[in-house]
């Protein structure tokens, strides 16, 4: 058990393995959470941590080039989706399975204009 003295001002040293658990060092900021008697101490993570963790190989993708992407994307899954339910229809011509046809047949237009650039494709896959 880990133990650490608060002073009388309120203070405490956070000892060296809760420090480095926490990957906490001079000048970071953490968070206390309570819960009844107990006490969580969490370290708070700048925003700027963050960047340059997502990786990406090649050149830049253009916001419409991400646009066209995820379009295509969604169109693919719909129609994967409704192809699923139509397979597990009762085979009879039905007013739903009709209107599944149609919104199918406009999901496809979608998708055929939503043709991405090489480099919206490379970034997909």
């Amino acid at each position: 058990m880990i133990m650490s003295t608060v002073t009388s001002k309120g203070q405490t040293t956070l000892p060296k393995p809760v420090r480095l658990a926490l990957g906490v060092g001079a000048g970071d900021r953490v968070r206390y959470v309570v819960h009844g008697d107990e006490v969580r101490l969490l370290p708070v993570r700048p925003i700027g941590r963050l960047f340059g963790a997502l990786k990406h190989e090649g050149p830049p993708v253009s916001l419409e080039d991400m646009e066209h992407g995820i379009a295509q994307e969604v169109c693919k899954r719909y129609a994967a989706g409704v192809a699923a339910n139509r397979s597990e229809a009762s085979g009879g011509a039905s007013p739903v399975s009709a209107a599944a046809r149609g919104v199918d047949a406009s999901v496809q237009g979608i998708a055929s204009e939503a043709q991405p650039s090489a480099s919206a494709e490379a970034a997909i896959e």
